[in-house]
């Protein structure tokens, strides 16, 4: 399971003011599914009517995200603005989980080692 952080003024701040409740709602739809996903950010525009669904919002909604500076458009897909300068990266969250499943094993090898001996 992955993390999607917001700030705890996230409502208050003037961008997300602007873009009222529908924004809102796609903005916070892409940013789990980016976060889920590892998708470092990326939302490929093919996928923005399913996230629209899930947000009860028109996929239009993504332009305004674009008006507003908090998605970037990259022709086939789109982008969360500084998303890797809030959320851990791909790379960070594989290398945690990689490191989990070590310390994971390491304790049941601890645990066996001692029920035996």
């Amino acid at each position: 399971m992955t993390w999607f952080k917001l700030d705890d003024g996230w409502l208050m701040h003037p961008k997300m003011r602007r873009i009222g409740k529908d924004g809102r709602a796609l903005w916070l739809a892409g940013g789990t599914h980016c976060a889920q996903q590892l998708t470092d950010g990326r939302i490929d525009k093919e996928f923005v009517t399913i996230l629209a669904l899930q947000a009860e919002v028109k996929p239009t909604v993504a332009r305004l995200l674009v008006s507003e500076g908090l998605w970037v458009d990259g022709g086939d897909h789109y982008v969360m603005h500084d998303y890797l300068d809030y959320q851990p990266s791909r790379a960070q969250v594989e290398s945690g989980r990689g490191r989990n499943r070590e310390r994971q094993a390491a304790h049941r090898d601890r645990r066996r080692n001692a029920v035996t001996n």
